[in-house]
């Protein structure tokens, strides 16, 4: 079974081992121009390992100023993660 959620600049993708987080490009150049490239950021051999990198990775690109954004961007995550997922979030 192989998995494949795309979050945008990043893409969740699994083998038979582990959960990959992956950064998506678009080539630039080169004879595959246009074309979508992966590019391995971790293998985790648990979900809930590679969704704390996941929300560390998204929290770094925004700056957050307080305490309050910091919950309002983790349940934003939580949320896109779930409906990514198709898995029912509160």
């Amino acid at each position: 079974m192989s998995l494949r959620i795309d979050l945008g600049k990043y893409v969740i993708t699994s083998n038979s081992r582990s959960f990959i987080l992956n950064t998506k490009t678009i080539l630039k150049s080169g004879e595959n121009i246009g074309q979508e490239n992966l590019s391995p950021l971790g293998y985790y051999p648990h979900l809930h390992q590679m969704h704390r990198d996941l929300i560390r990775l998204k929290i770094n690109d925004d700056d957050i100023a307080d305490i309050k954004q910091l919950g309002e961007k983790i349940d934003s995550i939580a949320k896109e993660l779930a409906e990514k997922s198709n898995i029912t979030h509160d």
